[in-house]
């Protein structure tokens, strides 16, 4: 899977052949101009989250158990814009 923002970049694979302990990998690459990374997992246990948060949260369903929270945030955002230092108020 790839990704791109409007300055960063995400891309993500499967490697079934690694050569470390012949566990298949998964790898997430990230990219922007502050730098980069690259992240690498046993590939079981990112299949095993996905099963874990598709049983807790059904693909398609996410906004609705973020909307509220991504609003507040978005307030926040908001006031820190206007009063930098003050987002409580």
């Amino acid at each position: 899977m790839t990704s791109r923002g409007q300055e960063s970049y995400v891309v993500t694979w499967s490697d079934n052949e690694s050569a470390e302990k012949n566990e298949p990998r998964s790898f997430i690459r990230l990219e922007s101009p502050e730098g980069a990374a690259l992240l690498s997992l046993p590939k079981n246990h990112v299949q095993e989250f996905l099963e874990q948060s598709q049983k807790l949260v059904a693909f398609g369903s996410e906004h609705e158990y973020i909307a509220d929270q991504l609003d507040g945030l978005e307030a926040q955002l908001g006031r820190l814009m206007r009063f930098p230092g003050r987002a409580s108020d």
